[in-house]
C-alpha cells in the first residue's frame, strides 16, 4: 500500500511539470527558464537591485542604434547608446532569469545584462528596464561563432522582488528586429520589422500597457504591412 502510494505521488508529480512545461509553450508570456528561476522574494537585496537603474527621462526610446550597439559588443565608436551601461551583478540572478539561463541551455550560452531604467515606483510594484546581449561562443565557426542577439526586457515586481508580468519589448537578431517608445503613462509602442521575403520586410505595431497592478496588457496589433526591400540598407539585421 505505502509503495502505490509513493508510485502515485511521483505520476501526479510528472504530470504536473508536463502541464506546466505545455502552458509554457502557448499564450504565457513567462519562458520556461523564466519559471524555473522565480524569484524567490528577497526585499532588501531588491532594494539594491532596483537602486542601480537610473530613473527613466520619457518618452524612452530603443532606437536602432542602440541594439545595434549592444549586438556589436561596443567595439564600433560610430554606435552610441543613449544611456552609459553597467552589467547587473551575478548576485542578482533571482531578480533576472536571463543572468542563469545558460544553465538550462543545451549550447554554450553567454547573457550579460545591463541596467537600462526604472519606468515607475509605486505602492503596488517596480517596473523596469534592462538589456540582455545573448552570445553563442561555440556555435559554428567564423561569422557564427560571433551570433548574438540583443533584447530589451520591462519586468514589473512587487516589492519583494517577485516577477509580476515581463515583455520583450525590443530585440535585434540575424533576422528582425523590433524598437520601442515607452511614454510617461507607461504606454509602450513597439514596432517590429521582419524579412518575410529576400525583397520584402513585413511591419507590425503592437501596443502595450502597464496597468496599476503592474500586469503588462496587451493592447492589439495594427495591420500587418509589406513593402519591396529596395535594397535599402537603414536596417541592421
Amino acid at each position: 500500500m505505502k509503495k502505490n502510494l509513493i508510485f502515485g505521488a511521483l505520476l501526479l508529480g510528472s504530470s504536473m511539470v508536463g502541464i506546466t512545461a505545455c502552458n509554457v509553450g502557448g499564450s504565457s508570456t513567462l519562458s520556461l527558464n523564466t519559471l524555473l528561476l522565480k524569484p524567490k522574494g528577497d526585499s532588501e537585496k531588491f532594494k539594491e537591485f532596483v537602486g542601480n537603474f537610473p530613473k527613466a527621462k520619457f518618452p524612452l526610446k530603443i532606437e536602432q542604434s542602440d541594439l545595434a550597439f549592444f549586438k556589436g559588443r561596443y567595439k564600433d565608436d560610430k554606435q552610441k547608446s543613449s544611456w552609459k551601461t553597467k552589467k547587473v551583478a551575478a548576485k542578482f540572478e533571482e531578480f533576472v532569469p536571463a543572468l542563469g539561463e545558460s544553465k538550462f541551455s543545451r549550447v554554450p550560452v553567454n547573457n550579460e545584462v545591463h541596467y537600462v531604467a526604472k519606468l515607475s515606483e509605486t505602492k503596488d510594484y517596480v517596473a523596469l528596464v534592462y538589456a540582455v546581449a545573448t552570445s553563442y561562443s561555440d556555435y559554428g565557426y567564423g561569422a557564427e561563432r560571433e551570433a548574438r542577439s540583443v533584447s530589451f526586457v520591462v519586468g514589473t515586481y512587487n516589492h519583494k522582488g517577485e516577477l509580476i508580468d515581463e515583455r520583450n519589448v525590443a530585440y535585434l537578431d540575424n533576422y528582425s528586429m523590433s524598437s520601442c517608445v515607452i511614454d510617461k503613462s507607461l504606454k509602450i509602442k513597439t514596432k517590429r520589422t521582419e524579412k518575410v521575403e529576400d525583397s520584402q520586410l513585413a511591419e507590425r505595431e503592437i501596443v502595450y500597457q502597464i496597468s496599476k497592478s503592474g500586469k503588462i496588457d496587451d493592447l492589439g496589433e495594427k495591420k500587418t504591412k509589406e513593402k519591396e526591400d529596395e535594397n535599402r540598407t537603414d536596417y541592421i539585421f
